[in-house]
């Protein structure tokens, strides 16, 4: 529900489920934010990923374009007006059903603000890979790789131009026994 900016969990249950919302992640959600900083939410989001699930508790990914983000004051992003709360970033969130606590536990703000697209995963080796279509102002689209640390450092990085990249996708090497380096 992008333009929500909510997340939600349906009761599917393999087709079999009643199809009821179970809940909505995000601004007005039933998760209460850790923090309690609304910036920190995601706003106008694309591709939440499931990283783990263990019990009651989720970690997920979601690539967080920014739109109308909320900061402490109230104040919304508006693209039209430059302000400080327009910014995208790829996010990980801890999600606790039981106690319906949601956590902002990594986030990288690549320093740009893009409109709408993007994807997010973790790697196999742990990097996070996230894409932005058509960052504004730069009239590119980018695909980066980061560490997953406190600091995240740039591994790899992808510019192009005159097209959009609405979703990015690390591909295995399509040569057997082959393997990339960096």
């Amino acid at each position: 529900m992008r333009h929500q900016s909510w997340v939600l969990k349906i009761d599917y249950q393999n087709g079999a489920g009643a199809g009821d919302i179970l809940w909505r992640l995000g601004q007005d959600g039933v998760f209460v934010l850790a923090s309690g900083d609304p910036a920190q939410w995601f706003y106008g989001q694309h591709y939440p990923n499931i990283l783990s699930v263990n019990g009651k508790q989720t970690t997920l990914a979601v690539y967080d374009d920014g739109n109308y983000r909320i900061d402490s004051t109230g104040t919304a992003c508006d693209p039209t007006v430059a302000r400080p709360t327009c910014y995208s970033r790829a996010t990980i969130f801890q999600i606790d059903e039981s106690t319906n606590q949601a956590s902002l536990v990594w986030d990288y703000a690549a320093g740009f603000f893009s409109l709408w697209g993007g994807s997010i995963a973790v790697l196999s080796n742990g990097d996070v890979e996230f894409d932005s279509s058509d960052p504004v102002n730069l009239g590119i689209s980018e695909i980066i790789e980061v560490t997953h640390t406190d600091s995240p450092q740039i591994v790899w990085s992808m510019n192009f131009q005159g097209q959009t990249a609405y979703r990015g996708f690390r591909l295995p090497s399509l040569y057997p026994g082959v393997t990339w380096q960096k």
